[in-house]
């Protein structure tokens, strides 16, 4: 019984854990390169779209929001590497216009990119 209670402590505890590093030697965290590109600048309405993004906390839930003429969220986890990629079916409920994509995590990054459905 007190194994399973140390073990249960030890998972409760590494979950706690702040997900950002630590630089070398201090005690500031540094922050992940984080980026979201779009598969197209100009893409064409009907089309697949692609967004993805990198460089984020592993693991780790992300909220992507499309704002544009048409507004979408997703909520994603990341992979092992801070990865994750969405791919979106324009169509009729996807108005051309100007769109800004844009990925932020709790208590971490945020990067955004635009692109333009036409």
């Amino acid at each position: 019984m007190k194994h399973l209670t140390l073990v249960l402590s030890m998972l409760l505890i590494t979950t706690l854990m702040p997900l950002s590093a630590k630089k070398p030697g201090g005690n500031a965290p540094v922050q992940p390169s984080a980026a979201v590109t779009v598969s197209c600048a100009i893409c064409i309405s009907g089309s697949a779209i692609t967004i993805s993004a990198t460089g984020f906390a592993n693991n780790s839930p992300a909220t992507l929001t499309v704002n544009g003429p048409y507004t979408a969220v997703t909520l994603m986890g990341t992979d092992n590497s801070g990865n994750f990629s969405v791919t979106y079916l324009t169509g009729l409920h996807w108005p051309t216009g100007s769109y800004n994509a844009t990925v932020t995590q709790v208590g971490g990054g945020s990067a955004s990119t635009s692109f333009t459905i036409q």
